[in-house]
């Protein structure tokens, strides 16, 4: 997630961990993603980034590029979404994909592997950070002293569960998701 990492609070404008204000200068016209999801994740008009749901749609994205085979550099440049890598697929295969079900099986893939870890012993332990990174703030920099709000972490945690289908409980998938991913 967006705070994965102590060194992301050097980045984070204000105390909000679910979103953050959209530059000026961005522009999403060009940016290979559903209008659903864009409009989902930046507001319409665009104005900022629901963090939660951005996370969402990155590990999607990162699961449809592992799934296609494809080198992970471009997209890191934002050279492709959905859009290309169906017509991509289409006509490599001469199969008919649609952007929306290119990620719709990567979401599906994503519980997938998700229900693995689970069934392997993962628990909600392993979404929760060391205490340091709570205790222990950032040594040297611009925000040289800040540190992981544990509250808000744990609140950004129960929505991005909530954006996937999840249980904020146990993590599960619901019901209800896994019979929309045909799971």
């Amino acid at each position: 997630m967006r705070v994965s990492s102590p060194a992301e609070t050097t980045t984070l404008v204000g105390d909000s961990y679910y979103e953050e204000p959209l530059g000026n200068k961005v522009d999403l016209s060009k940016l290979d993603m559903l209008q659903d999801t864009k409009a989902a994740i930046f507001g319409e008009p665009p104005s900022h980034v629901d963090i939660p749901k951005m996370t969402k749609y990155a590990e999607e994205l990162m699961t449809l590029i592992n799934y296609t085979g494809v080198c992970l550099r471009p997209q890191i440049l934002r050279a492709f979404g959905p859009h290309f890598l169906s017509k991509a697929l289409s006509l490599g295969s001469g199969i008919d994909f649609t952007p929306e079900g290119v990620m719709a099986t990567a979401e599906r893939i994503h519980n997938l592997q998700h229900l693995f870890k689970i069934r392997e012993g993962q628990t909600l332990d392993d979404f929760r950070f060391p205490d340091r990174f709570y205790d222990e703030g950032i040594v040297d920099g611009p925000s040289k002293g800040r540190k992981l709000n544990r509250a808000k972490v744990q609140k950004v945690l129960q929505q991005y569960f909530e954006v996937r289908g999840w249980d904020p409980a146990t993590s599960m998938p619901s019901n209800e998701k896994l019979a929309e991913l045909g799971l």
